[in-house]
């Protein structure tokens, strides 16, 4: 809990998050003058970070933005991002490729822990006998989820040996996000010279698909808004947002009208309440009962006995903010007061907590720390990146029959940074978001999460149930190895062009799946 007794002033809070907004405007403008940033898709959060590193406490000093300040950051922001993701409506239309999309989310993931252990393993027979045996797990936290759940995992391990556990995950993370924007735009390169592009030809220019970032005012069409009479209640109505659209196609006629429709629907009027703060309200109501209910937990865990699990609770705070979320949302739909949520402006919201989330993690991270483990860091990244390349590419390509180098990329670009990164690479390929890419990212990333909960707490149990975590870790690998071979059956079973899959299949899918991963977590 430690997360939420720093002692902080409110001046020095204020002041941290300043600098982080000035390193993203900062960024931005930076990138707005680089033809070469641009040309790689270095989005402004990642930039911002680097910014961070360099004037902060760790090279500079310009800047008083300790670590541990940061990696508080880091905690809250992480718990937000899923409040806000898990506010969102729910969607029934789920399908077999997003199942497929999930499955390959989740095998990445075993793959990648499989081999940090065994190189982790290697490494400590070999050359360092005193580092933490689940140095490379950190890796597929830092590539395949995000850099918030890898520092704090690896914090949670700082008590059990692992000096420096929550910077070692920051930094697989912005491992990772160099490995997306750099690898990932050359593969979408070699891919268009190849052919194999479904909407770019290899004689066409690779598109600039963000640009400098700014949409042009002039090209501004009808911005979503609520109507100007609104409601006696005060509330928006939920078709009030008009858009310009072509009218054979039904979709905005460019990219800088989409980035207009995307800004969300007004929900409540202004002069009643602001719609962004109805948002923003909902966020904090869902953290305040995701408080209570770890309190609770905490209170019923200290009375049966059971004081040393109390850590590890608010280490994985971020599920049950997640869970509460969702159980926020199904209250909302019940009561009839889903239309004061907007999905748009949720995403939107997710999207400002990933961005200073990004600053804070980068800038967090220790020089001293990446000096004294380089090896390990750049031997497990180095292979698990390749591993990933291949692994992905070899089942995308077997897999989907259409849009072949649009999910690889994607996906890749989801795998070793966050689905922010692979957005970002798609919109290369399909700038109009006409391919089912994007959906199937965002419903496969839904489904992973449900299965990777339970995969989080499996990780952690080398520190809570093993007298000796070396050995540990290495059950653990045997189990995730287990795991994936039954993944693997499932996947071929579904590649087959014959299956086609109900909904009611995929949830029961999902819902298996769920129950072997948490048994398996509490074996122990």
């Amino acid at each position: 809990m430690q997360f939420w007794d720093m002692k902080i002033t409110m001046g020095t809070f204020f002041l941290d998050f300043s600098w982080m907004g000035v390193f993203l405007l900062a960024a931005f403008v930076v990138r707005s003058r680089s033809r070469w940033l641009q040309k790689h898709l270095i989005p402004a959060n990642l930039l911002g970070g680097v910014l961070g590193l360099m004037v902060g406490s760790q090279l500079l000093g310009w800047v008083d933005l300790p670590t541990e300040r940061l990696g508080a950051y880091v905690y809250h922001l992480l718990a937000l991002l899923f409040i806000a993701l898990g506010l969102r409506s729910s969607r029934k239309n789920m399908t077999k490729s997003s199942l497929q999309t999930g499955l390959l989310f989740i095998m990445t993931y075993l793959v990648q822990g499989v081999i940090g252990i065994l190189l982790t393993m290697a490494v400590m027979w070999l050359l360092m006998p005193d580092l933490f045996a689940g140095f490379g797990m950190l890796a597929p936290l830092g590539f395949g989820m995000n850099p918030g759940i890898a520092y704090t995992v690896g914090q949670s391990w700082e008590e059990a040996g692992f000096a420096s556990g929550g910077v070692i995950g920051l930094t697989f993370s912005a491992i990772g996000f160099l490995a997306a924007y750099t690898t990932g735009i050359w593969a979408i390169r070699r891919g268009i010279r190849r052919g194999e592009a479904t909407y770019i030809r290899p004689e066409d220019i690779l598109p600039e698909a963000l640009g400098d970032g700014v949409v042009d005012v002039g090209s501004a069409v009808g911005v979503a808004g609520a109507s100007s009479e609104g409601s006696a209640d005060g509330i928006g109505a939920a078709g009030s947002e008009s858009v310009a659209t072509d009218a054979n196609e039904g979709v905005a006629t460019d990219v800088l009208a989409d980035a207009h429709r995307r800004a969300g629907r007004i929900t409540t009027l202004p002069e009643v309440l602001e719609s962004f703060t109805t948002h923003l309200g909902f966020i904090a109501f869902t953290y305040v009962l995701t408080y209570g209910l770890m309190q609770s937990g905490a209170w019923l865990l200290v009375s049966i006995g059971a004081e040393s699990e109390v850590r590890t609770l608010w280490t994985f705070h971020f599920i049950f903010a997640a869970v509460t979320a969702l159980l926020v949302r199904k209250v909302v739909d019940r009561v009839g007061f889903d239309r004061l949520i907007d999905d748009i402006t949720m995403t939107r919201l997710s999207n400002f907590f990933m961005d200073f989330m990004i600053v804070a993690s980068i800038s967090a991270i220790s020089v001293v720390v990446v000096g004294e483990y380089w090896l390990p860091l750049l031997l497990i990244s180095g292979v698990v990146i390749t591993a990933t390349w291949f692994f992905i590419k070899r089942l995308c390509y077997q897999a989907f029959d259409h849009h072949k180098l649009e999910y690889f990329t994607s996906i890749y670009g989801d795998m070793t940074g966050t689905l922010q990164s692979a957005l970002i690479l798609l919109r290369v390929l399909d700038n109009d978001m006409r391919s089912p890419v994007s959906y199937h990212l965002v419903y496969g990333s839904g489904f992973s999460l449900l299965l990777g909960f339970p995969l989080l707490l499996l990780i952690n149990a080398p520190v809570l149930y093993f007298s000796s975590v070396t050995e540990g870790f290495l059950l653990v690998t045997l189990v995730m190895a287990v795991y994936f071979v039954l993944l693997w059956i499932a996947w071929s079973y579904l590649s087959r062009d014959c299956v086609e899959l109900p909904e009611q299949a995929v949830v029961t899918f999902l819902v298996l799946g769920t129950i072997f991963q948490s048994s398996m977590s509490y074996l122990y």
